[in-house]
């Protein structure tokens, strides 16, 4: 009844940020404790196909109610549809080049993808479980692009009157509120939900096990099982505090995620290179480490905290330019005598403002006494501040950068610098217990048997002769332990871009559906 008198939407409570985070996290750790790894696998798998469907739901809705693809390009701007970023955007086809590069580096480290792939039973498992889990996202990410797509036709003002957003990272939240009825608007939040939770549920038990495993057990040496079963699960509660700490204090999701990404591609270095290059050396990745923090938190916070915020050298900002581009008409630009009819293209001219070199925003400390100058706005990217003067000396001067230069610059410092810095330290320092290495990386040559038994005894063969497996290197006789591909490596690694091929076509297919 209450529906019916439209009066049910406003009985709905909402929890407050603490309310919300305290229980959230409640559940999961009451989970993942009981439960472990076997729990948050289970999870996962109940929430893909959950927010498959409710994905597909709530395209379908949005769809109907905007009149198809053929009105979603009447109400979204044509640059929108480009499959890299005009010059207003972070993401120009270089910068998503060097985006990819540094994600592909840090995917490496993070400890749930680890966890995950050495959890499967077997070689072949692992492959296709996370190749398979990796290429079905993306294709969920191309339905949530299309949701992107959905809620700036509907929020644009363009579209039945309705108000626009102010902040981009409300869209899906409002557009679900809009397009689906208050039993599926529950089911899309809990959709949503588990789809996180699994996330934070495998990382928390990822970084309990490093932490109880290699901090806690070799120093608090005799104890049971179950005392180290227990110091994990209070390694737990501490991990989501922690993570809750951090959303709380965030400057915006966007901004967070970024971080988060740039600073992990230290690890994924680190494991890249223990895996593939001997060499590599504990003092060197100590020290490595202790610079890397120094770059991503210790500079940020001295400067983002500080007076420094204002100084003039660290408030430069690019210069100001104009592009041109192409849009269809609508009826306010027929009435403007902008376009004699609707869907006509016209030529548009837009002035790029000026943007902060080395945070994310620049604006002057007040408006009414602009003598005052400027001071930067949110996180200081020590990054391009490090690059700033290396490249002035080649020539090259980030302040007439665009915005995607600003963001490729970052991206491709995070992904190299971190192998600089581990591969020049590593050769300056000695290293430690060979023969450890020995057994570590023949084990990592020796294929995983088909019974626990069978792997034993293989293991073991290989103990006992380090050099049994050396004819699988690709450069024997030095440092390097890149393997020679086999049969199933061609066909997984030259499959793999055909599915990749595959997945870009249908997202060409989809930006121009009804153009």
């Amino acid at each position: 009844n209450l529906q019916k008198k439209g009066e049910l939407r406003g009985r709905i409570g909402v929890l407050t940020k603490t309310e919300f985070y305290v229980g959230y996290n409640a559940i999961i750790a009451a989970y993942i404790m009981l439960g472990g790894l076997k729990a948050a696998a289970i999870t996962d798998a109940v929430q893909g196909v959950l927010i498959l469907i409710m994905s597909v739901i709530l395209l379908l809705v949005g769809l109907w109610k905007i009149g198809g693809f053929a009105n979603l390009h009447n109400l979204v701007p044509p640059d929108k549809f480009l499959l890299s970023g005009t010059g207003t955007s972070s993401y120009a086809w270089y910068s998503i080049i060097a985006v990819t590069f540094a994600s592909l580096i840090q995917i490496v480290g993070l400890q749930h993808n680890m966890t995950a792939a050495g959890s499967a039973t077997n070689e072949n498992a692992a492959r296709f479980g996370m190749i398979g889990g990796g290429f079905t996202k993306r294709v969920i990410l191309i339905l949530w692009m299309l949701c992107g797509l959905l809620a700036l036709a509907i929020f644009s003002g363009r579209f039945g009157g309705q108000s626009q957003l102010s902040v981009p990272e409300y869209a899906w939240g409002t557009l679900s509120t809009y397009l689906l009825p208050v039993g599926m608007i529950g089911l899309m939040l809990s959709g949503m939900l588990l789809g996180h939770m699994p996330a934070v549920g495998l990382t928390a038990v990822a970084v309990s096990g490093l932490v109880t495993r290699n901090l806690y057990e070799p120093v608090v040496r005799g104890k049971s099982p179950r005392h180290y079963l227990r110091v994990g699960q209070l390694v737990i509660l501490l991990v989501l505090a922690a993570s809750v700490t951090i959303a709380w204090n965030a400057h915006s999701l966007e901004s967070l995620t970024s971080n988060m990404i740039l600073f992990n591609t230290f690890f994924g270095a680190v494991v890249l290179l223990m895996f593939f290059w001997r060499r590599l050396t504990v003092p060197a990745i100590l020290i490595s480490f202790g610079i890397w923090i120094v770059i991503q938190a210790v500079i940020p916070m001295a400067v983002g905290y500080t007076s420094l915020r204002s100084a003039s050298a660290l408030t430069l900002r690019t210069q100001e330019y104009s592009i041109e581009s192409r849009r269809s008409a609508t009826a306010a630009d027929v009435a403007a005598t902008r376009a004699t009819k609707e869907g006509q293209f016209i030529k548009e001219v837009q002035a790029i403002k000026p943007v902060g070199v080395f945070f994310d925003d620049v604006a002057l400390r007040d408006t009414a006494h602009p003598e005052l100058g400027y001071e930067g706005v949110g996180h200081f990217v020590a990054e391009n501040w490090l690059m700033y003067y290396p490249l002035r000396a080649v020539g090259l001067d980030m302040r007439q950068f665009p915005k995607a230069g600003l963001t490729t610059v970052r991206w491709l410092f995070c992904g190299l610098f971190p192998f600089a810095c581990l591969m020049l330290l590593s050769l300056l320092t000695p290293m430690s217990a060979p023969d450890r290495a020995d057994r570590f990386y023949v084990k990592q040559r020796t294929p995983v048997g088909r019974t626990p038994e069978e792997e034993q005894e293989e293991v073991e063969k290989s103990f006992a002769n380090p050099t049994r497996m050396d004819h699988k290197k690709l450069f024997p006789g030095t440092n390097w332990e890149f393997a020679v591909w086999e049969r199933a490596d061609y066909i997984g690694f030259f499959s793999c871009w055909v599915v990749v091929g595959v997945i870009l076509g249908f997202l060409y297919l989809v930006l121009h559906l009804g153009t």
